[in-house]
């Protein structure tokens, strides 16, 4: 009896481990990350097929996107075509005539953090990605821009048009294919360090 008892504790060990690494398979394989921030398709298709004036929809999509956490506020350009999304990032910290020596010590904390996160190769990576996804899970946007106030002011747009025909296709395809989403985009253009520099070459960000 005590044999069946532990052969059958070593079988639902085993039956766990099988369990478990088909899960984590599972997950990793529509997930990517950008300086160990995950962007995950399947979350991100929650709000597929939005649009621009859809503000819960578009700050959802940025939720769950690179950069995030230094996100300062969304704007977004609804009366008339173009449909624009321009997204700023930055500190929130209010300005303060008296900072105690706690908040001086977060406020430096937070500063390096920025700096640390929006190196060059960073910040292309973020705002290619980011602008991408966009375009994909938002169906009537015509333009993004991306404010960064970090070591320098630095601003990218891109349009609708010139993403699509350096992808060669129309992005919102992509919702329709978790797969070629994670392989031609993610895989093939974010992580590669010769398609990024390919791109802003001819995509400049400006920076003061």
């Amino acid at each position: 009896m005590k044999k069946i008892f532990a052969l059958a504790a070593v079988l639902i060990l085993i039956f766990s481990f099988y369990v478990n690494a088909k899960s984590n398979k599972i997950n990793k394989s529509d997930s990517e990350s950008i300086q160990g921030q995950e962007i995950n398709i399947s979350r991100l298709l929650d709000s597929k097929n939005t649009y621009v004036g859809n503000i819960n929809e578009v700050s959802n999509i940025l939720w769950n996107l690179p950069g995030d956490r230094f996100k300062k506020g969304i704007l977004l350009q609804t009366k008339n075509e173009p449909y624009g999304i321009e997204v700023n990032y930055g500190l929130n910290d209010k300005e303060k005539n008296e900072l105690n020596d706690e908040e001086k010590a977060y406020l430096e904390k937070r500063k390096k953090e920025l700096n640390e996160y929006w190196t060059d190769e960073n910040t292309k990576k973020v705002f290619l990605n980011n602008a991408t996804t966009l375009f994909i899970l938002v169906k009537n946007v015509d333009r993004v821009k991306f404010n960064l106030d970090a070591k320098n002011k630095c601003s990218f747009s891109i349009s609708r048009k010139e993403l699509e025909e350096f992808y060669g296709k129309d992005l919102r395809k992509y919702v329709e294919n978790i797969k070629l989403w994670e392989k031609e985009v993610l895989e093939n253009t974010i992580n590669s360090d010769k398609k990024i520099e390919g791109f802003f070459k001819s995509h400049e960000i400006i920076c003061k």
